[in-house]
């Protein structure tokens, strides 16, 4: 799980995102989100959804390291 979320992180930081970012698109408050890093585990679809509608990553690589 810990290779998802450093590919998660860095689609954030090759977009000049932060995790605030992702708390707007989701329409939640960013203690959420941050509670949610800090565990490890992004278990949440909706966290890879508003991912990808703000940066267009493809989420084969993100989640499964497959394609770029």
């Amino acid at each position: 799980m810990e290779i998802i979320k450093k590919r998660y992180l860095k689609v954030l930081e090759e977009n000049r995102l932060k995790q605030k970012d992702i708390a707007v698109k989701m329409g939640v408050n960013q203690g959420s989100i941050s509670q949610t890093f800090g565990k490890g585990k992004i278990t949440k679809i909706e966290y890879y959804l508003a991912l990808q509608e703000l940066t267009g990553c493809n989420l084969n690589w993100v989640i499964g390291g497959i394609g770029e």
